[in-house]
């Protein structure tokens, strides 16, 4: 965890000299979305490594993507529609399909994955949604130590 920060921090340092455009989120009128962005979440992030269930809201202000394609860290917060079993199953069967290796799996109340893919880790916490349907999901990817 002592170096994460730091290459999250140089990662940002190389990326903003970068030539190549970094992810970003769709602009959105916080005042009407308050900070959740729509459409496509892969194409909004520009993530090609991990398959995000269709029609997921991304809340823009609880994530941070640094990078784009396969190359990018941070987290990514979002709102399935799918429930919490189908979104664990979503991502379970989905992320091998990516090139990811299962290391963990814990289903529960607030169900979690932990993958591997060359240099790095991800980790995807699911939990349900009270008084509406769907799930919210965490994806963390960091640097593999």
């Amino acid at each position: 965890m002592r170096l994460a920060l730091p290459v999250l921090l140089l990662g940002l340092a190389v990326s903003a000299c970068s030539t190549t455009p970094s992810a970003t989120l769709e602009a959105v009128d916080s005042r009407a979305d308050r900070g959740v962005a729509s459409g496509e979440p892969s194409k909004v992030l520009q993530i090609t490594d991990i398959p995000l269930p269709q029609d997921s809201k991304i809340n823009s202000d609880a994530s941070f993507v640094i990078g784009a394609d396969d190359r990018w860290l941070g987290r990514v917060v979002l709102r399935s529609p799918l429930t919490t079993a189908e979104t664990y199953g979503h991502f379970f069967s989905g992320m091998p399909s990516k090139g990811w290796t299962l290391l963990s799996a814990v289903q529960g109340k607030v169900s979690s994955l932990v993958f591997s893919h060359d240099t790095r880790i991800a980790t995807i916490q699911v939990e349900g949604v009270t008084l509406a349907p769907g799930a919210t999901v965490t994806i963390v990817v960091t640097p593999r130590q």
